[in-house]
């Protein structure tokens, strides 16, 4: 089990338990679901009803793993409902901890190195392939930052420190969803403003 299967992390976890050889339960949005299949998941619907669904596509096979992308404290009841041993669930909270330490890591920590190495050739051997859903130049660093607060991306926001584009043409460097983005929060911005001026917005001509 594999939740927000379809976001930045998730899409890759997905990708590695399939290449070995796990029958990977994505948990993500509907709008996900075909993406989720094509890298070899079941997908399943977030919501009420949930674990019977989950339960329904595992089809009476024991789920032995659950990453939890998602945090919070939902995770570790759902994964024991769905029998889960405890240690055999990993959380965004634990990933956080494992983050931080390859980061730090020094030149010879060779578990460090050697995974690295791995995931570089599996995504030099296209067994995972790394999905970027929006791009924004450096000086647009607050709407990747929005971006990723709405919590819906697929695969990675990426933030490009030096892009081709300068000036006036980095607006229209950015991707379509990176200024379809800053537009819809220039609007609601230009609304907040008017609310507090004792105003109100008026409609886009």
């Amino acid at each position: 089990m594999i939740s927000a299967a379809a976001g930045g992390v998730g899409h890759i976890e997905c990708q590695l338990a399939h290449d070995a050889g796990a029958t990977v339960i994505a948990l993500g949005s509907p709008r996900n679901h075909d993406y989720l299949r094509q890298i070899g998941t079941l997908p399943v619907a977030y919501g009420e009803g949930e674990e019977d669904r989950i339960r329904q596509m595992a089809a009476g096979r024991a789920i032995t793993a659950f990453i939890d992308n998602h945090g919070g404290g939902g995770a570790a009841d759902l994964a024991k409902r769905l029998g889960v041993p405890s240690e055999r669930l990993v959380t965004s909270e634990h990933r956080r901890d494992v983050e931080l330490r390859f980061l730090r890591a020094p030149a010879d920590d060779e578990e460090a190195r050697d995974l690295l190495v791995m995931l570089a050739k599996a995504v030099q051997d296209r067994r995972v392939q790394v999905l970027i859903s929006g791009f924004y130049p450096f000086e647009f660093i607050v709407d990747a930052y929005e971006d990723l607060a709405e919590m819906r991306s697929r695969g990675k926001v990426v933030i490009g420190m030096q892009t081709v584009e300068t000036g006036a043409r980095l607006d229209w460097y950015r991707s379509e969803k990176a200024r379809d983005l800053r537009d819809r929060y220039g609007e609601q911005r230009g609304a907040d403003t008017e609310t507090m001026a004792g105003g109100s917005a008026s409609p886009a001509s």
